[in-house]
This record gives C-alpha cells, structure tokens and sequence, in this order.
C-alpha cells in the first residue's frame, strides 16, 4: 500500500492477495474509514504484487510482481504490460525507487540491483 506519487492528495495504491491492484481516487477522504478503489487489470498470474513506483514527471507506473517479474504501464496504471525487455531476472524484487525522473532502482534478494536509465 502507499500514495500515488507519494502525495495522499493523488491517491493511494494497494495490492490484494491473487495478483489484485486497486487504486483510489484523487484526493482521498482517510479520515472516513472507507475508501472506494477500483481494480485495475494487471495480469498478475496470481503473483503478488510487492511493490509499485511512479517514474516523476510521466505517466509511467512499474510494479514488481512476485515471479521475478516487473510490469509497466504507460498510462497511469491503466493498462498494464509485461517488461519483455527484462525478462524474469529469476529473483524477487522487493523495492522500486526512481531518484529522478531518468534514473530508477529495483532491490531484489540475493543482491540483485537493477538500474533504470531513461538515456
């Protein structure tokens, strides 16, 4: 669980047991003890989600997904595609982190680090 682009006033994701994602609307009213989120398709395969970063100054949401695998989406969280590019990287990554807008992270177990480059 965490905020949309770390801003509460963006919204707030969460994973769900069987590979679920739901996203809140903008401007969440916390206080009321019940949130409306919608599911978004992400085809998980049933695999948890384990994390969800937002790329700063894009559209761009990525989410680790257990298997060793990463999915992207390109719109918002939207629609949703598997990085073919990566692959499966054959462990779990358990942390997304973009530092910039260009450069990102993904922390995995047995020491595996991925580096996003934009360039």
């Amino acid at each position: 669980m965490g905020f949309v682009n770390d801003d509460v006033n963006k919204g707030i994701w969460m994973s769900l047991r069987g590979g679920d994602l739901v996203f809140s609307e903008p401007n969440p009213d916390i206080l009321k003890g019940e949130l409306d989120f919608k599911k978004v398709n992400l085809k998980s395969g049933g695999y948890g989600i384990l994390d969800v970063a937002f790329r700063p100054g894009t559209d761009e949401v990525w989410a680790s997904v257990g298997g060793g695998q990463l999915f992207v989406s390109y719109d918002g969280g939207k629609t949703w595609s598997f990085d073919k590019q990566l692959g499966k990287v054959g462990a779990l990554l358990y942390k997304i982190i973009f530092v910039s807008k260009d450069v990102g992270f993904a922390l995995g177990a047995n020491g595996v680090l991925l580096r996003y480059s934009a360039a």
